[in-house]
């Protein structure tokens, strides 16, 4: 019995979705790993700025924009990554299932 290329793609589909899915508790975990580690770029921007001596107004904006930046580009990196995972699922041992 011959096995076909489209039968191990399904046979490798089928493998990953017989997998447990993540609880919504794993879940909400990583995407809290991954607001503290965008809040943790935040005070850390705000503190060095602050500390250099910059106008209050623009360490504001200055940290919320790194911290946005932070948090879109690790989407990105999340959306084009092989692996397909943040940070916040890497430490929560999620993966995402592309069906």
């Amino acid at each position: 019995m011959e096995t076909t290329e489209s039968s191990k793609i399904k046979s490798a589909v089928e493998k990953r979705l017989l997998n447990r899915l993540a609880s919504p508790g794993r879940r909400y975990f990583g995407q809290l790993i991954d607001f503290i580690v965008t809040w943790i770029v935040f005070i850390i921007v705000l503190s060095t700025l602050n500390a250099v001596g910059s106008p209050r107004d623009q360490t504001d904006v200055i940290s919320i924009v790194v911290a946005l930046s932070y948090l879109f580009l690790s989407d990105a990196l999340f959306i084009l990554s092989k692996s397909r995972q943040r940070l916040g699922d890497m430490a929560a041992h999620t993966i995402v299932v592309k069906v």
